[in-house]
């Protein structure tokens, strides 16, 4: 808002500046101070950093002034651009020439302002009494200064105006900058009323400083459109001016860069203001200075007669008196001698006096006439006389030269011969009967020149009368402002279209919507504000180049214009978005009807040259009045509905939802939290060691990111990675993260620590265009780590989405070593197919299946089977999530040989991985299978292990009173049972003639005994006894386990011997574990 007025400051530094500064232009621009300097520094910055963009070659520098310093350094001629308020720049538009180039378009409550005014304040509570401008009189005021409009200025004229003399009948002192103090003089009592500019008291309101109910406004006004609170007339809002000095070629540059600054630009944000527009006609504030006479108008002409009467009335009155008197008494006396004298001179003073009146007024007559006749002949501008009916009877110089017709051409013929067929009948009578009615009328015209080429020229026409009141000449005075106006004009296409399509752009789309939506108040009807974003565009952008894709925008431009009415408006906000203003929408089907025909248009293929291309369109709609917003927060609230539309599918459009955009809202919010933690350092690496359990020895670590949050304390990736991956933020995230990994890497290296290093990589990311030679540059400065010791993970269900885009970067990136897994696998249900076409090197089993794979026989399943398929494939293999060495073990007796999770090593910091790695010893139980192959015949041994340890658990959990239901047919028949059916079944057909097979008969006929025993108990309600007996289960339990782990080595392979077997039977207890109790 007000901080747009503020300050130019910070131009750019050197990250942002294409050559050293030393070898730029320094151009300096001066800026008059609003509030603090330290607050209009914060909010310019942006500002200053866009222009650089815009102009290489050059170094700006502000400089914060106030007036008087200002003016000095403009009198100096050691600024090159000014900013300041318009009272200001008026004084120095006469005194040091200053040129204005863009006026600021300022921005309050969803408003785009052009003008501003000043506010009369007083405290409701302590001066009740004061009501209006007359209970001002004697009263003390307070101003920020003698040199603000919005200050000062404004609101003195509206006391003048209102009978109040500024000296005599109230007392005002000026506070000095910032103006905020002129507010807190007025709530502390210093001051009885104060002086601000518009926007003031609503900026410190928000900023919680003072509270508006507690100041009442004099004489407020209201103006359609002005929302902020207002006590006198509007002026025009500041001014940008080059100084006297400045190149041209800079100040054009310069005003062409302020003029296409869109509303949404960072800068404009930052600074709370709108954008810029042509200079703006700043007469108003030069007749306010005039009626004030203020600078520059403040010289000795500002004392007319009727001041030096108004100042000494009295005095004077007296005077004039006394001299009456006199002038009585002298009359009296000489009065005989007059009339003796007159009347003896009386006919020789007349005669002489004839004589030279008659002789100055020849005189006088032809020197006049010689004054027309020059100005008439040299004047810039054309002049042509014409008579009462029409006729040219004289032209000068100018005219012809504007016009191509000499003097002898022109003369007899009527102006008529200058139409250019521009203007309708209507125009021409309206200009007529101006000039019957008042005998002037002043204007812009086209007309046609002799070589039939089209000019504008500004005309003036004046009609001349004689005594009776009649016409007898015209007398047309114009000048070409062909030049002018079409510098107007591109400065008018440059602010208000797109360059490339000739659109509106987003400033003319703010006064478009303003009106549909004034337009929708009156006629009942609904006003759609559509968003259009393409889908598919970027792409094609990319892969043929911007000329193609200029080209193609072009071609949307046009089918959206074909699409919609006259009446709507299609404008283009930049790169493939759009909007659409949909106009008299009778109802929302309508509204789907036609929204529906663009998205069909788009869809269409495109033919570009020889390319036939294609691209869809993702469309939000809010619907006004329905939506009670205003016009900034309507295209915001169809832009948001965008957002959803493409996340729903794309090639659709959605009608914006006030629930879901409390929901957008608190997520934009964590973004921005999210954004600011990357900037400020806030996420860390923890490292999770993997190990090869077979082998006994660490292989590598996965880099996973956290987040040091200041008053959270330290929070994992599920926390917030969900709502990054869907921006654009999550490119920037994962470059750190490989940025950082690769660094502790080679880290390690150097300190002798060689490990294989995994990074998850968020599908955003890898199908970014810069990912691939992002990823070479960033191993080029990392040369001491070979390409191999670094594996980049990927989610199955992302790599899923777009198979072949993956299949291509994945290519590329392991062309230089690289090794990729897949994530996560199981969960995305990825065929044989897609498995081939994916060039991983590793796949990661999915925890959620790792995690019951000890009781759960449809999860074993799954990961025998992507086992199975890695081996197919040749891959390797890793469980995640390994809680225990029992589910370890398991995953080797099924062939998997590497893992990690909670059971191995939590996610450590860099600092504690190699004092891990050191310290690391496998557990026991793995040893034991290590030399073990698989062998596919034992996976229904596997599954009957499972069922057992299901089914003991069940019982278990009975008693315990975490289960109501349990099978009892299963607890009472021992050939029943999942594990008795597989006993007596397969298990007989594989195992039947070990002994180690007809030991676990009797085992499992004492399982059942106790597990019925339980459940009399149970029946009985005696719950203790019944839990007393539960260890007894256990133990059994486990006898079984271990005879079938001893199935398992014997007929893959394991050789023992009878006294071995004895032997392994009697220390399996302390080598083998059962599951969790």
């Amino acid at each position: 808002m007000l901080h747009a007025l503020a300050l130019f400051v910070g131009w750019p530094t050197p990250a942002f500046t294409a050559e050293p500064e030393r070898f730029l232009r320094e151009v300096v621009i001066g800026v008059q101070t609003l509030r603090s300097p330290e607050q209009t520094r914060a909010d310019w910055q942006p500002t200053a950093d866009y222009l650089s963009r815009q102009s290489p070659g050059y170094h700006f520098r502000v400089e914060a002034l106030d007036t008087e310093r200002l003016t000095q350094a403009v009198a100096g001629g050691r600024l090159d651009f000014v900013l300041t308020n318009p009272s200001h720049y008026v004084a120095l538009e006469a005194s040091h020439r200053v040129r204005r180039i863009a006026t600021l378009v300022n921005a309050a409550g969803g408003h785009a302002l052009h003008q501003f005014g000043g506010v009369i304040l007083v405290h409701a509570e302590t001066h009740p009494e004061i009501r209006g401008l007359a209970d001002l009189k004697g009263r003390r005021i307070a101003a920020v200064g003698s040199s603000w409009l919005g200050g000062y200025h404004a609101q003195a004229a509206e006391l003048q105006r209102a009978g109040i003399d500024l000296e005599r009948d109230v007392s005002i002192y000026f506070r000095g900058e910032p103006q905020d103090a002129v507010v807190m003089d007025v709530a502390t009592g210093r001051a009885a009323a104060g002086f601000v500019r518009t926007g003031i008291l609503e900026e410190m309101a928000h900023e919680g400083r003072i509270r508006l109910a507690d100041f009442r406004i004099l004489n407020a006004q209201y103006r359609p459109g002005f929302p902020l609170r207002l006590s006198t007339q509007l002026y025009p809002e500041w001014p940008f001016s080059a100084c006297p000095h400045t190149d041209s070629e800079l100040a054009g540059r310069v005003a062409v860069a302020l003029l296409g600054m869109a509303p949404t630009e960072q800068a404009a944000r930052r600074g709370g203001y709108y954008g810029w527009t042509i200079p703006d006609d700043y007469q108003s504030v030069h007749d306010l200075m005039r009626e004030l006479r203020q600078p520059p108008y403040d010289g000795p002409q500002r004392f007319s007669l009727w001041d030096v009467v108004h100042q000494y009335e009295a005095a004077i009155f007296t005077a004039l008196v006394a001299a009456l008197l006199l002038a009585l008494l002298v009359i009296g006396r000489f009065q005989r001698l007059n009339h003796v004298i007159q009347s003896q001179l009386g006919d020789i003073r007349w005669h002489a006096e004839k004589l030279e009146r008659e002789a100055a007024a020849r005189a006088e007559a032809e020197g006049q006439l010689h004054l027309a006749a020059s100005v008439f002949e040299h004047s810039n501008d054309g002049i042509v006389i014409a008579d009462a009916q029409g006729r040219i009877l004289e032209v000068n110089t100018a005219f012809t030269r504007v016009t191509g017709y000499s003097r002898e051409e022109a003369v007899g013929r009527n102006p008529r011969m200058l139409q250019s067929g521009r203007h309708d009948r209507a125009f021409y009578q309206a200009m007529w009967k101006q000039i019957d009615e008042t005998g002037h009328w002043q204007g812009e015209i086209w007309n046609r020149r002799k070589s039939g080429e089209f000019y504008v020229e500004l005309l003036d026409i004046t009609a001349i009368r004689n005594a009776a009141g009649e016409v007898v000449r015209y007398v047309g005075v114009f000048s070409d402002v062909t030049d002018l106006r079409q510098s107007q004009d591109k400065l008018e296409q440059l602010a208000h279209f797109d360059a490339l399509t000739h659109l509106p752009n987003r400033v003319l789309l703010a006064d478009r919507l303003q009106q549909a939506m004034a337009q929708a108040d009156r006629s009942g009807r609904l006003l759609a504000v559509c968003f259009l974003d393409l889908d598919g565009f970027k792409p094609i952008n990319d892969n043929y180049g911007h000329h193609i894709g200029d080209k193609l925008l072009i071609e949307i431009a046009a089918r959206l214009k074909a699409k919609l009415r006259g009446v709507d408006t299609v404008a283009r906000l930049g790169g493939d978005e759009f909007v659409l203003l949909i106009t008299d929408v009778q109802d929302v089907e309508e509204m789907e009807q036609t929204v529906s025909r663009v998205i069909e248009a788009i869809e269409t293929p495109c033919q570009i040259g020889e390319l036939k291309l294609s691209v869809s369109a993702s469309i939000g709609v809010s619907l006004y009045p329905l939506d009670q917003a205003e016009p900034e927060l309507l295209i915001r609230h169809a832009d948001q509905a965008m957002y959803m539309a493409k996340r729903a599918g794309r090639g659709r459009f959605k009608l914006f939802d006030s629930r879901e955009d409390r929901l957008v809202e608190a997520r934009m919010h964590e973004l921005e939290r999210i954004r600011s933690a990357l900037r400020d350092g806030e996420f860390v690496l923890h490292y999770q060691p993997r190990v090869d359990m077979r082998a006994g020895r660490v292989i590598g670590v996965e880099a996973l990111i956290r987040w040091q949050h200041p008053s959270l304390g330290l929070l994992p990736p599920a926390k917030f990675l969900p709502l990054a991956e869907h921006d654009p933020v999550i490119i920037e995230i994962g470059r750190r993260v490989l940025s950082e990994a690769l660094d502790q890497l080679q880290a390690w290296l150097r300190a002798g620590l060689d490990l294989k290093v995994s990074v998850n990589v968020a599908a955003r990311q890898l199908q970014w265009p810069g990912f691939v030679e992002d990823l070479r540059l960033q191993l080029l400065q990392h040369p001491e780590v070979h390409p191999g010791r670094l594996e980049l993970e990927i989610l199955e269900s992302a790599a899923l989405e777009d198979v072949s885009g993956m299949h291509d970067v994945i290519n590329a990136c392991r062309v230089m070593g690289v090794d990729f897994a897949l994530d996560d696998f199981g969960t995305g249900y990825a065929s044989l197919s897609y498995l081939k076409r994916l060039p991983v090197d590793v796949v990661k089993i999915d925890q959620t299946f790792i995690r019951e794979l000890l009781d759960n026989s449809e999860d074993l399943a799954i990961v025998e089977g992507i086992v199975s398929l890695a081996r197919i494939f040749r891959l390797r293999v890793v469980g995640e999530g390994v809680e225990t060495p029992e589910h370890g073990v398991m995953l080797m007796r099924l062939g998997c040989d590497q893992a990690q999770g909670y059971g191995i090593a939590r996610p450590m910091p860099a600092a504690e991985v190699a004092g891990w790695c050191r310290r690391f010893q496998p557990d026991p139980q793995w040893s034991i299978w290590a030399d073990v192959p698989w062998d596919y015949a034992d996976f229904p041994l596997l599954v009957a292990q499972s069922e057992h340890y299901r089914w003991i658990k069940q019982i278990t959990r009975y008693v315990e009173g975490e289960s109501p239901y349990l099978e009892m047919r299963e607890v009472e028949d021992n050939h029943h049972c999942r594990f008795g059916r597989w006993y007596y079944g397969e298990g007989r057909q594989r195992y039947g003639k070990l002994a180690e097979f007809i030991e676990i008969e009797a085992i499992h006929e004492e399982v059942h005994r106790i597990g019925h025993e339980i459940l009399g108990l149970m029946a009985a309600e005696q719950v203790q006894k019944a839990r007393a007996r539960l260890p007894q289960l256990m133990e059994q339990r486990d006898r079984i386990l271990m005879r079938l782990c001893a199935l398992q080595m014997l007929v893959t392979g394991q050789r023992l011997s009878a006294g071995e077997r004895v032997e392994w039977l009697v220390d399996a207890p302390q080598r083998l574990k059962g599951p969790p109790k």
